[in-house]
C-alpha cells in the first residue's frame, strides 16, 4: 500500500483566488517536507492544542529554511484511546 505522510502546523493564514498563503502555511510544507514514509510531524502549536488527544514524541528543534529560529518539531506516535 502507499505511504502517508503530513505536516500540521495552525496559524493565520491569507486566502486569495483560491489558495492559501502565508507563515503558518510555509512552516506546514516544511514540515512535511521532514517526514517520511507513514510519519506525520507538527509544529508545538498543534502538539499543544491536541495534548490529551494525540501522543507525540518531540523529534527535537529543528532549524527551518526561512525561520531565523528553531522551530521545535514532534512526530505523532498514536491517537489516544477514547
Amino acid at each position: 500500500a502507499p505511504g502517508v505522510h503530513a505536516g500540521v502546523h495552525q496559524g493565520v493564514v491569507l486566502y486569495r483566488e483560491g489558495d492559501y498563503f502565508g507563515r503558518a502555511v510555509n512552516l506546514a510544507a516544511r514540515l512535511l517536507g521532514l517526514a517520511g514514509r507513514d510519519e506525520i510531524f507538527a509544529s508545538e502549536e498543534v502538539m499543544r492544542a491536541t495534548a490529551g488527544r494525540f501522543d507525540w514524541e518531540s523529534d527535537g528543534p529543528r532549524d527551518i529554511r526561512g525561520f531565523g529560529e528553531s522551530v521545535c518539531v514532534y512526530r505523532l506516535r498514536a491517537a489516544s484511546p477514547v
